[in-house]
Order: structure tokens, then sequence, then C-alpha cells
């Protein structure tokens, strides 16, 4: 059974460093449709959030975005994420019910906006 409540001692390490984005991320980052694009200025790659309610992230604990997903019926936004950076296990969650509380190295709303041209 998953660790929801495991050791987050790896947070620090996931913010440390000076914003850097691969060029096969910014290939992926720019291939994605406006409707996306918002959202991952919104909830950049990579970012820890904290949820409201039972799930991922569990009560108390953060939890990385791994993967963005519009659903069609009824149309909603929702993050894959992941519980920490080797966690095989992914969850998806509702934007509305998730806050941005930290970035993966730096690469903040800022710098995904600039990445992305300006959108």
């Amino acid at each position: 059974m998953l660790d929801m409540q495991a050791d987050q001692s790896w947070i620090e390490a996931w913010e440390a460093g000076t914003p850097t984005i691969t060029p096969d991320a910014l290939e992926w980052m720019r291939s994605r449709p406006p409707s996306i694009r918002a959202l991952m200025v919104r909830f950049p790659p990579g970012c820890l959030v904290r949820g409201v309610g039972l799930g991922l992230p569990a009560p108390g604990k953060v939890a990385i975005v791994s993967s963005y997903w519009e659903s069609e019926a009824p149309k909603r936004w929702e993050l894959g994420l992941r519980p920490f950076p080797t966690s095989d296990f992914r969850a998806m969650a509702n934007v509305l019910s998730l806050t941005v509380v930290g970035f993966y190295q730096g690469v903040s709303h800022d710098v995904v906006r600039r990445v992305l041209g300006g959108d």
C-alpha cells in the first residue's frame, strides 16, 4: 500500500537550483495547445501543490505536478500528481482544490510565461 504520508525531506532539494528547462522540455511545452499553456503558467511543470480534502496530496503534505488534462464531460481542468519524485503512483486532481506552494528548481509562473512567449 502506498504511504501517502511519506517523508517529505526531498522538498528542499527539489526546489534548490536555478531555473533550467531542457531543450526537450521546452519543445514539449511549446507544442501544447493554448488552453493547456494557460494551465502550465498557473501550475508550472514540477511545481509543488497543496490540496484541500482527501486524496493526493494527502492532508498537510505536498505533491508534484506531473501532467495536465482537460476532461470533456463535464469540462474541467485536472492535474496529474505524484506524492514524491521517485513515485510510480500518479493521481488526478481538480485544479480548484490545489494551491501552488513551491517550484521545481525555480521554474515559476514567470519563467513558464517567458518560455511560452508571453501566453
